[in-house]
């Protein structure tokens, strides 16, 4: 083996060794990148309207064409009751007592009366729901004995169970102990047809058809490591066109955002179709001369955008302009790889197809929506596409967000972080100061003259963006999410503002003398 194909083999290693290691800190949050209380519960509501697919598929009850929707026992309530789903998934028509050992309590059953506990669904904590039994319901415990409900008591924590009888020996039962409902529930499903839930079929044929996605977390692993091998895969492309710091800066940008971490697994949001757009169009940039792969690519493309409005259409407009980003910044590169008119043309074609791809999924939405599509759309668009926008005042729909300015909504999201930026950074100024620093940096390689000083603002101008984009356009989503939006700014912005201070930092260092002399100059001519 020659030393080209050993170095090879060894960047492929590393890759997928980095892709490993950002799989378990997606899925397990191993580096405590994300607080204990926003990984857990950042998945819970939203995530819930797949798993209600899941249930109603695998229980066969009709969901009226709906893709998502909440699941639940004999009356909708939409509180933390649709949070029972995960049990549901994890174990269907099955009750596993919740592991409490004192002196009243072993693994959940009582030690002097004939009764067991269950962990009560809440917000941000998973549970069973509060009517998930009634009293003369049949059970049976793990050692094959069935008894009836006789009691439920439902306090804030916990739902404990009476059941008929004298109490079970704890030497018969195996922990941590199943207890199957021998009697049929009635559920109800919810539907939720502002979008047309993509993901919905996606993971409950999985659920349905392969015994290694037979849980909620095998199924969030998935979503993880694909979550993980897009954004790996987009930070090498990345380094290989604006440098290796830059790809090794959007690494560590993205395993040490919180909001990150914590979304990366979530089944509702399928964060990998957030970034796998951007990572075609790197291929497109790095492949320009191979004619049959930019046409494969350009398809490719297509269909992500196509797969991304059928799951959902949040930040498409963030997701189309960093998929840009790249083409965008490329003129002001010493070396632009492309002509102006060459990058203009491509840019043209990748929006066009871009357009295509939310139209075609319009219209499979539509299908779902109204007796035809027509109809369909036209309901998509009075009731779901213009609430969150200036629009909605102008036709008499509910406008949601809309008494909050614009400068209040960007203040938010600009100077009032409510979570840690990057590496456990948590004052609320910190993203403010670093686009301070980055402001210095741009300063810095223009008084110098530095050789990469037009592609470096461009790259600041052109990450911010996506973000903006998507926190103007649909500004009311923006003031309603406040505990999901600070995200868009991982869009590439939160990377380049770092790269760019870095860049700063590095060239006032070995600069510090030019720079100095500048000033004198400049000092000089004012007299």
């Amino acid at each position: 083996m020659n030393i080209f194909h050993q170095k090879r083999l060894v960047g492929v290693i590393s890759l997928g060794l980095i892709i490993v290691i950002s799989t378990l800190i997606f899925s397990n949050n191993i580096t405590k990148s994300a607080s204990e209380f926003q990984f857990r519960s950042y998945r819970d509501g939203s995530e819930a309207l797949v798993l209600g697919k899941i249930f109603a598929d695998l229980e066969k009850i009709s969901t009226n064409q709906a893709n998502l929707g909440f699941i639940e026992k004999d009356k909708i309530t939409k509180n933390a009751n649709v949070l029972a789903s995960y049990m549901r998934i994890d174990h269907p028509n099955i009750l596993v007592p919740v592991d409490i050992n004192d002196p009243n309590w072993v693994h959940g059953f009582g030690v002097s009366t004939s009764v067991f506990l269950l962990a009560r669904a809440q917000v941000a904590k998973l549970g069973y729901a509060e009517n998930e039994l009634k009293n003369g319901q049949k059970i049976r415990f793990s050692n094959g004995e069935t008894r009836i409900i006789t009691k439920i008591e439902v306090n804030d924590a916990f739902i404990q169970v009476y059941y008929s009888g004298v109490k079970i020996p704890f030497t018969q039962l195996t922990f941590p102990s199943q207890i199957k409902i021998l009697d049929k529930s009635n559920y109800v499903f919810d539907e939720y047809k502002s979008q047309y839930g993509l993901r919905g079929i996606f993971f409950s044929w999985l659920y349905k058809h392969s015994y290694f996605f037979s849980t909620v977390y095998s199924l969030q692993f998935l979503c993880a490591a694909l979550t993980a091998m897009v954004l790996i895969l987009l930070c090498r492309e990345y380094g290989l066109v604006f440098g290796r710091a830059f790809g090794v800066i959007f690494v560590v940008s993205v395993l040490e955002s919180p909001w990150i971490v914590s979304i990366a697994r979530n089944l509702y949001w399928v964060p990998f179709l957030w970034f796998f757009p951007a990572l075609i169009t790197t291929w497109i940039y790095r492949y320009s001369k191979d004619s049959k792969k930019i046409a494969f690519l350009y398809i490719l493309f297509f269909l992500a955008i196509f797969l991304k409005s059928l799951a959902g259409y949040e930040y498409l407009s963030s997701i189309v302009l960093f998929s840009l980003s790249i083409f965008f910044v490329d003129p002001f590169c010493p070396i632009p790889k492309y002509s102006i008119t060459s990058t203009i043309k491509i840019i043209g074609v990748l929006f066009v197809l871009s357009v295509l791809g939310f139209s075609a999924a319009l219209l499979f939405h539509g299908s779902i929506r109204s007796d035809s599509i027509i109809n369909g759309i036209k309901n998509i668009f009075q009731s779901e596409a213009i609430k969150y926008t200036q629009l909605s005042k102008v036709v008499g729909n509910i406008s949601l967000g809309m008494d909050m300015t614009l400068w209040d909504v960007l203040k938010k999201y600009i100077a009032h972080w409510e979570s840690p930026v990057i590496l456990r950074l948590n004052n609320s100024f910190v993203f403010l100061t670093l686009i301070i620093f980055t402001c210095i940096s741009i300063a810095v390689q223009y008084l110098i003259s530095d050789s990469l000083r037009h592609r470096d603002l461009a790259l600041v101008i052109f990450m911010s963006l996506p973000p903006l984009s998507w926190l103007i356009l649909m500004k009311g989503h923006s003031v309603i999410h406040t505990h999901l939006n600070y995200v868009l700014w991982n869009f590439g912005f939160l990377p380049t503002i770092i790269f760019v201070a870095w860049r700063g930092l590095i060239l006032l260092i070995t600069n510090h003398q030019r720079i100095f002399s500048y000033q004198i100059l400049l000092k000089e001519k004012k007299y």
